[in-house]
């Protein structure tokens, strides 16, 4: 790829990045001990931190009664890019969605996390835990690129130390 056409793509990839995160506000907190960036969701009227080290490695996809929040990695596997839509859609990491759609949906397994404006939240998984994709691929004799495993395992581990946070952001509901 030419100098030209890497800046080009690098332009793109920002601001498909900036219109994904079209609708909401982040604000990076300042000091030493902070180490979270605050989303503030104003559809739902609350508010999730998220560690800075999951800067650039996640996105939130807004629904009309869920939020969907991926992993974004390096790896073609960990952009799951979608082309009608044209944007790295990721792979889903969990979802917080409205009581009405937890109950219209039968979600199994949802918790609650919290309520803003009467509405009750629930933190809930995708059941096909799309993250372990990536260790099937670099597990997969049939993919060849050494590079796409290498990246695909790397984003498995990145996605597998972010799992861990999970528990603290859905403590950091506050309602707005």
């Amino acid at each position: 790829m030419s100098g030209g056409r890497k800046i080009k793509a690098v332009l793109i990839i920002g601001l498909l990045l900036a219109v994904a995160f079209a609708g909401y506000h982040v604000e990076a907190k300042n000091g030493a001990a902070a180490k979270f960036k605050t989303y503030s969701n104003d559809k739902f009227k609350f508010s999730l931190q998220f560690p800075v080290s999951w800067d650039r490695n996640y996105v939130i996809h807004q629904q009309s009664s869920f939020l969907e929040i991926s992993f974004l990695g390096n790896s073609k596997a960990g952009k799951n890019y979608h082309s009608k839509t044209k944007k790295n859609l990721g792979l889903t990491m969990f979802y917080i969605g409205t009581h009405d759609y937890v109950t219209k949906n039968k979600i199994a397994g949802a918790q609650q996390i919290g309520v803003s404006r009467d509405v009750k939240f629930y933190f809930f998984l995708n059941a096909r835990n799309p993250i372990n994709t990536l260790l099937q691929i670099y597990n997969n004799p049939k993919v060849k690129d050494k590079n796409e495993k290498k990246q695909a395992l790397d984003d498995y581990k990145r996605a597998k130390e972010m799992e861990k946070d999970i528990k603290a952001i859905l403590k950091s509901f506050r309602a707005k």
